[in-house]
């Protein structure tokens, strides 16, 4: 069911500057008596591709902000409300204006994020399925779980885009499969929610040629970790430096679709140089490189740190460090903020570039 209601007056708009909410409800009445009543808080703000920009409300953003996962010490997953209260303030802390997780939020956090103005970068948990998905079935379920996750989100006005995935083949074109679920992904979320524009999250490796089924989306995800994990043979991601001529080459290729980077960051664990990997001034320098590049590639929307907060990943994770000694941690130590909720040097860099950067342009 759709329906309008009017606006008395001209609407004030949220934004992350002014994260206003109008009061609505609605209510269900059989023969005079009301059966039910819907409560809910609105949102109105308008979010745009134009020209291979990204506009909120009109106007030209620089998004900064780092992505999270539900995952407290002792609780993992089971969150409370100071749990998400916590996020939301730590967010607002470092000077977040945008947030992002693998999967679809929870309602109540959702809700705390309309309230402090914090942009959702809105994800289905359709991550790493190209071999999966050359079975009907599974193309099925990923196609079910986006239409589930824009359901559950599309009422938040903090969630401005609705990204169909993560990390599938850098050359969907030429897996068949793969294209056939991007497609449908793209055309389906278009029509459950045409107010956003629609994403794709996607791996950052140079020399591939354009791709007709990253074509089919408003707006692209960029994962970079140029400068952490090597890339793959004829695909390099090792040197830092080729990010920047990565992100002006996509620019080139994709005219119409606006980029956020959505992915950046680097394992965190111990004092050291910064010349080494796995320490907290290799991870400090390592930000602000990304974000100098960032800042000069004026046609981005914005730039996700990955984590805000580490979390547990699994098994002799070691995240691209090379250390033996890490190979039994199963925190993923790319976050801010260590997992007994210590913040880490690399923090106060993120907060200090953050604050920097206004939002508009």
């Amino acid at each position: 069911m759709r329906y309008t209601v009017p606006v008395a007056g001209l609407p004030r708009l949220w934004a992350p500057d002014h994260p206003l909410l109008y009061k609505g409800s609605v209510s269900v009445r059989l023969e005079g008596r009301t059966e039910h009543v819907y409560r809910q808080k609105v949102g109105l703000r308008s979010v745009q591709v134009r020209r291979g920009r990204l506009y909120l409300n009109g106007r030209g953003v620089r998004l900064r902000g780092a992505s999270i996962q539900e995952d407290v010490q002792g609780r993992g997953a089971a969150l409370t409300d100071d749990d998400n209260a916590r996020i939301v303030s730590d967010l607002e802390e470092v000077g977040a204006d945008i947030t992002r997780a693998h999967y679809g939020l929870s309602d109540e956090l959702l809700s705390r994020l309309d309230e402090a103005g914090i942009l959702v970068w809105s994800q289905a948990p359709v991550y790493h399925r190209d071999a999966l998905m050359r079975q009907p079935g599974q193309r099925a379920m990923a196609l079910s779980q986006v239409r589930r996750t824009v359901i559950e989100a599309r009422r938040h006005p903090s969630v401005f885009t609705h990204s169909a995935g993560n990390e599938l083949s850098p050359r969907p074109d030429e897996v068949p499969t793969t294209k056939a679920f991007m497609l449908a992904a793209a055309r389906e979320t278009r029509a459950l929610d045409p107010s956003v524009p629609v994403s794709i999250d996607i791996l950052p490796y140079p020399g591939f040629r354009f791709q007709k089924a990253h074509a089919a989306f408003d707006l692209l995800g960029v994962n970079s970790y140029f400068g952490w994990y090597k890339g793959k043979p004829k695909h390099s991601t090792a040197s830092i430096f080729d990010f920047e001529p990565y992100l002006r080459a996509m620019r080139k290729r994709y005219r119409k679709q606006a980029m956020v980077v959505t992915e950046f960051g680097a394992e965190a664990m111990r004092d050291g140089p910064r010349s080494v990997k796995g320490t907290y001034a290799f991870q400090s320098d390592y930000l602000r490189k990304m974000l100098d590049v960032v800042d000069r590639a004026d046609f981005l929307g914005g730039a996700i740190y990955w984590t805000l907060g580490e979390f547990a990943v699994k098994p002799r994770w070691d995240g691209g460090i090379l250390d033996p000694s890490a190979a039994t941690d199963s925190i993923h130590n790319k976050g801010l903020i260590a997992y007994g909720g210590r913040k880490k040097p690399a923090w106060q860099v993120a907060h200090d570039r953050f604050k920097a950067v206004g939002l508009y342009r």
